[in-house]
């Protein structure tokens, strides 16, 4: 996954922990002028010829880390180029990274085929984690053992949380080593990281290793709308086209809906309103998931107008119950194990926005809950829906809002759609779904290409732009195929921006703020000369202006480009391997 010009890279067998999250991060930020000024001040502390070969930040980044100039303790530096450098917006970022601080202890859990837990296998396992890691047997203390298959037992153990002692583990669960084989270790999960299987998939192993294992023909669909409308017309023509939309997919699978709706904030509530009606009362409502189609078409039905004047946007209060419904259950209301796990996004796109209005009043953080869905195998798709406006002198911020939603999307791995017309709804969902499905065909095959790559390093360094090229090679040496959305032929979207791929970064939303802000100010300098331009036209125009030829297809049997690679790998790497 290239993200920019920068590199990111897997050392240790751990790949993007939190340190090198943040210099990926930040190397999105630097200018070609700032990394000529950063090499500057570091001649004579690093060898000029190895200067000279850091043609990226991420290279310097790299070199500084082995010269001992720059470490996950060992910022102090760093922030004194930057300053050297006049960037004061990237030494903010630094010591906002400074303050966030790790927990003391992590939580490791181990799995073993046997028929009791025994005391002697959880003593030869302090014991080896002393010998092989480096752990004072006093630090390491059980949590608890529990049986959760048959002739399967995991012991949960807390450790000092010591970024070193924790790499080598997961390298070693990684690679296998004898000395986890000689405990009788089957599976390892560090912190809330998906497990590392070091020995074959047995029976009982396969009915708790949370992977991979859909069925096409399991379906669970969450659609999150945005009903803070001014114009009932769209409304009435949204709910058609969700209508169609399930009268199409409802036979094709055994197909789940559930339907959460969210509108704007309410700051100022009159003194003494009241009402019973819970579509006043509350910013996001959900109907739970139902296998009904009839209950699906009176959900779309009881659609309501909330449109609001004022207030912050209900964007996050809505991710935060699709959050709810991804965490896999035995209860209806959750998402089923072994089903494609799909949420369409339809935000209104009005023409005046800023990212603030998307900040929670009720502490939801849009950022830490796409990557939840992504660590609940769900992806994220959005389908930006216009909404008529007057001609007026355009406000960048608004292409602006267009990439943070491709941001979100593709930090899941998903895809951002703008469509001209709202209804175009049904055939872009209806091509999502076949697309998304085709690509977790090759989750699988996908992860295994990966693991075996990093192996290959035997503990050095390899870049995620290396990897998606493996990756990328693999898939089509193995003659995969997927599927891709087209409008009137034509592919219907090309790779992310550099600020799309900035935002599919940011790990919250004061983050996204700032890589936003950032973004407007250097926006609003190149187009201060510009004059009025004209508004999205009404909506009668733009029905008018769409061809009757105009449309969205699926075409099947194309083959892996670097764009279909680089989302793969994104869910690879943030279900599998982003920690927490």
């Amino acid at each position: 996954m290239a993200h920019g010009d920068s590199r990111v890279v897997v050392r240790g067998g751990t790949i993007l922990n939190k340190f090198r999250r943040f210099l990926e991060r930040l190397s999105q930020e630097i200018e070609e002028d700032d990394l000529d000024g950063l090499k500057f001040l570091l001649q004579g502390l690093i060898p000029l010829g190895h200067l000279e070969k850091c043609s990226k930040p991420r290279d310097l980044f790299s070199r500084m880390i082995r010269q001992d100039l720059l470490g996950e303790d060992n910022l102090d530096y760093l922030e004194k180029l930057l300053t050297g450098v006049k960037r004061l917006d990237l030494v903010k970022r630094v010591r906002a990274y400074r303050q966030s601080e790790s927990p003391a202890v992590e939580l490791v859990c181990f799995s073993f085929g046997m028929q009791e837990a025994d005391v002697n296998v959880q003593q030869n396992l302090v014991r080896s984690m002393n010998e092989f890691l480096g752990f004072d047997p006093s630090e390491i203390q059980l949590e608890g053992s529990e049986q959760v298959g048959v002739n399967w037992w995991n012991l949960n153990f807390k450790i000092p949380n010591r970024k070193e002692m924790v790499d080598n583990l997961r390298w070693a669960a990684i690679h296998k080593l004898p000395w986890l084989n000689h405990c009788g270790v089957k599976a390892v999960r560090i912190g809330n990281e998906s497990k590392i299987l070091l020995q074959p998939i047995t029976r009982s192993l396969s009915l708790i290793t949370p992977d991979c294992n859909h069925d096409d023909k399991n379906l669970d669909l969450i659609l999150v709308v945005d009903c803070a409308l001014s114009n009932p017309v769209l409304l009435q023509r949204l709910k058609t086209q969700l209508r169609y939309l399930i009268n199409d997919i409802f036979d094709s699978f055994h197909l789940r809906l559930a339907l959460i709706s969210y509108q704007n904030h309410q700051r100022h509530p009159r003194p003494g309103m009241r009402s019973g009606d819970p579509q006043i009362n509350k910013t996001a409502l959900v109907q739970k998931f139902t296998d009904r189609r009839d209950a699906m078409k009176e959900t779309i039905e009881n659609l309501r107008r909330l449109g609001r004047p004022g207030g912050t946007r209900g964007l996050a209060d809505g991710l935060a119950l699709a959050v709810q419904l991804s965490e896999v259950g035995d209860d209806n209301d959750k998402c089923r194990r072994n089903a494609i796990k799909v949420c369409i996004l339809l935000p209104i796109l009005d023409q005046r926005k800023t990212l603030e209005n998307f900040r929670c009043e009720h502490g939801h953080d849009v950022m830490k809950l796409c990557h939840q869905l992504t660590k609940n195998y769900v992806t994220l798709h959005t389908i930006g829906v216009p909404q008529p406006e007057p001609a007026y002198i355009p406000d960048p911020a608004h292409d602006l809002v267009t990439d943070f939603f491709t941001g979100i999307s593709l930090k899941t791995g998903g895809k951002f759609f703008q469509i001209p017309d709202v209804k175009f709804i049904f055939e872009v969902a209806r091509c999502i779904i076949g697309a998304n499905i085709s690509e977790e065909h090759l989750f699988g095959t996908a992860y295994d290409i990966i693991i075996e790559e990093i192996r290959k390093t035997e503990g050095g360094d390899v870049s995620l732009e290396d990897l998606n090229i493996k990756l990328q090679e693999g898939l089509n040496q193995r003659s995969f195929h997927v599927s891709r959305v087209l409008f009137n032929g034509q592919l219907a979207i090309g790779p992310a921006t550099k600020l799309a791929k900035k935002f599919s970064l940011d790990e919250d939303f004061p983050s996204a703020c700032e890589t936003f802000q950032s973004a407007l100010e250097k926006r609003r300098q190149s187009t201060r000369n510009i004059v009025a331009a004209p508004g999205t036209p009404s909506d009668v125009d733009m029905e008018e202006a769409q061809t009757t030829t105009s449309q969205f297809s699926l075409s099947t049997d194309c083959v892996i480009t670097t764009e279909v690679s680089e989302r793969i790998l994104q869910r690879v790497v943030q279900r599998r391997f982003w920690p927490g």
